[in-house]
């Protein structure tokens, strides 16, 4: 096994990650005195944590498969399908602004009728709960890979204290963790690059070696530079994706964490997706060998029991120039021969080994680090939305808190996020069981996401109503 044997001083800086994130929420405690505080409490954040986005573990991930299978591609296909989104979200802004409506779910019931928004509404509970399912099997993976942890020791705790947090912080608290968080995110991947740029000499030699990767496997010589038709299979590969990322954007709409300048966030939404696209494009175009004629390489290999290792083995200078593999992408083992299947590789990983390959030796810590503040971000965001769809959108519109008021809804909230906690374990129990990460994301994107883009669809199609 080659994990990453993390020191006393490492884990110092994961606990003072872990730290900061418990007193910045800590210090909003008696700030959510009812649930409209807790749900919607105003913060001088909130315009830089939505600036900055939500780019949790999944985004992250995802975004690393298509950088890895795609190259440079995948940030002009994320792009714009993230423009897009932002167009259509100003557009549905609009409908919502012209009426009381705070969110999408609001405007479906008052538009319409609380039996849609209803049925929405309970889809969307899914969705975000099956996100939640993924977001915990992919951090037990990640850290299975790098770290070589059990699922209890790591994966579930981590949980247990994003939850913790966020009941005690409410919406303020979650916008002022997720800040320091995305903050630290996008600077451990920035050192990354500047790493990664130093080790290349610059842009000229991942260039040409995507160039050589290319022709190497037949494509054109610009297949993993220049925008490119995708293959048939490819399409079907990245469709789902790309319909998750706009799909989840679109339904947590609301005029509270969003603006209308697209234009802006468009343009800090790019320089994001280039940001945390490139590590897997460099582990694409990372060639090992050490130039002479018969080479010594060594080859990440993703192990039956989730465990990434590297096989150290012998090539031919003249076989190396025809070498079709994605860079130091791992290639998948057959579980029965422990031997490596052709032209099968883990793309899931291929952010975490860029950073796994390029840091050096006293900076590994920070796999970890990006791995527990994706995490918690994707965690704090998904709970707040279930929080404000099960009492706005559920609760209150079945009148089921009518006797209760405001001390009953406040404890509708704290109880309906420990029971999605219990079904957010539920849910990553058979994912980590069955793990597949497209099948999962298929899953999701046709089943979920799907059904709710048609009822944007619906939305910006319907006049709104006269007054």
């Amino acid at each position: 096994m080659y994990l990453i044997a993390l020191h006393g001083l490492d884990y110092v800086w994961i606990l003072l990650l872990l730290v900061i994130s418990f007193i910045l929420a800590y210090q909003h405690r008696r700030h959510n005195v009812n649930s409209q505080l807790f749900l919607y409490a105003p913060s001088k954040f909130a315009l830089w944590d939505n600036s900055l986005g939500s780019f949790g573990i999944i985004e992250i991930i995802l975004f690393g498969v298509m950088g890895g299978c795609l190259g440079f591609n995948a940030i002009y296909v994320i792009s714009l399908t993230i423009l897009i989104t932002l167009i259509i979200q100003h557009f549905i802004l609009t409908k919502l602004k012209s009426t009381a409506a705070v969110s999408f779910l609001d405007y479906l019931g008052i538009r319409f009728n609380n039996l849609f928004m209803l049925v929405v509404a309970f889809l969307s509970v899914l969705l975000l709960i099956s996100c939640m399912g993924l977001a915990l099997t992919l951090m037990f993976k990640l850290l299975q890979s790098v770290m070589g942890f059990g699922f209890i020791n790591n994966s579930m705790a981590l949980l247990a204290f994003s939850v913790i947090i966020i009941l005690i912080g409410g919406r303020v608290g979650i916008i002022n963790f997720k800040l320091f968080n995305q903050v630290v995110l996008y600077l451990c991947f920035i050192l990354l690059i500047a790493f990664c740029w130093y080790k290349f000499a610059g842009l000229t030699p991942i260039i040409q070696n995507l160039t050589n990767l290319a022709q190497a496997q037949q494509h054109a010589s610009t297949y993993y530079l220049a925008p490119v038709a995708l293959s048939k299979q490819s399409r079907l590969y990245f469709v789902a994706i790309l319909i998750s990322i706009m799909g989840i954007r679109l339904i947590t709409i609301n005029t509270v964490d969003n603006n209308n300048k697209v234009g802006l966030r468009f343009i800090v939404s790019f320089i994001l997706v280039i940001i945390l696209v490139l590590p897997s494009i460099f582990a694409l175009a990372t060639q090992l060998g050490n130039g002479s004629n018969n080479d010594i390489v060594t080859v990440t290999a993703q192990l039956p029991n989730g465990q990434v290792g590297y096989i150290v083995k012998a090539e031919n200078k003249v076989q190396q120039q025809k070498n079709t593999a994605p860079g130091i992408i791992p290639p998948l083992l057959n579980p029965q021969t422990n031997l490596i299947e052709t032209n099968k590789y883990n793309y899931d990983v291929a952010t975490i080994i860029a950073f796994r390959h390029y840091l050096p030796r006293g900076l590994l810590f920070i796999c970890v680090i990006i791995l527990c503040s994706a995490f918690i971000n994707s965690i704090a965001t998904y709970m707040l939305w279930l929080s404000r769809i099960t009492l706005k959108n559920i609760l209150l519109p079945l009148k089921m808190l009518e006797s209760y008021e405001q001390i009953g809804e406040i404890w509708a909230i704290q109880i309906s996020v420990v029971g999605y906690t219990g079904l957010t374990l539920i849910c990553a129990y058979f994912m980590f069981l069955y793990y597949n990460l497209m099948l999962f994301v298929n899953c999701i994107a046709y089943a979920l996401v799907l059904p709710l883009l048609i009822c944007c669809a619906v939305v910006l199609l319907t006049p709104a109503q006269k007054n």
